[in-house]
């Protein structure tokens, strides 16, 4: 694995009162495969052989977008994971072995636009959440119903975090929100700003939570 510091660039600054740490990397800077073994075309239909259902970790991205949900993983250590996979929300339940129906829904998201240059900018925010629905067949009632909610997903563990980064990843920007809960009890709290009719406040939303990462491409 190749170094994170190689590619991820680090930087520190304050927006609305609020402590914003951030990582990136260029597309000029991002590692390719490092593992011969990611061109294989033959993987087994285990998922506990194959490195894509595994780790989400293809012969096309390489290793580097794994190293974004370690990151993410060992700075929310310690506290209860909550996370928000956009716009694949039924596809994140499915990875997960839930029914639609048990989703914790929520009517807004995070957004970061990964196009611009600078982070401040590319942060845009608590916007109306929205899910991936199919054109055909026809929609059923549920879906029509619920295509403007986003799942709020429990993470209590690494492998759940990789199912969610599966959902996205037929993505161009692989986006997932990561949120971690001083106090677990607190979760319903969480759930109920990010499902209240007006936009939420990011700050009022970080004393609850404590941390908001955003690992993604």
């Amino acid at each position: 694995m190749t170094d994170p510091e190689l590619f991820l660039r680090f930087a520190h600054g304050r927006r609305d009162g609020l402590h914003c740490y951030v990582a990136r990397a260029d597309e000029a800077d991002m590692p390719g495969p490092m593992w011969p073994g990611l061109w294989e075309q033959d993987y087994s239909d285990d998922v506990d052989l194959n490195p894509w259902c595994r780790y989400a970790i293809n012969n096309d991205d390489g290793e580097a977008l794994a190293v974004w949900r370690a990151l993410a993983w060992e700075l929310t250590a310690g506290r209860s994971r909550s996370a928000v996979p956009a716009y694949y929300r039924d596809e994140a339940a499915q990875l997960r072995g839930m029914n639609r129906e048990a989703v914790q829904l929520v009517r807004w998201e995070y957004e970061v636009d990964v196009e611009q240059a600078d982070w401040l900018t590319a942060d845009i925010g608590f916007v109306p959440a929205r899910a991936c629905v199919p054109l055909r067949p026809m929609l059923d009632p549920w879906q029509r119903e619920h295509a403007g909610f986003a799942g709020l997903f429990n993470v209590t563990s690494f492998r759940h975090l990789t199912d969610l980064a599966l959902a996205v990843a037929g993505d161009a920007t692989s986006e997932i929100t990561l949120f971690a809960l001083h106090d677990p009890g607190r979760a319903n709290v969480l759930a109920a700003t990010l499902n209240q009719a007006h936009r939420p406040d990011l700050t009022k939303i970080s004393a609850v939570a404590g941390r908001c990462f955003r690992p993604g491409a």
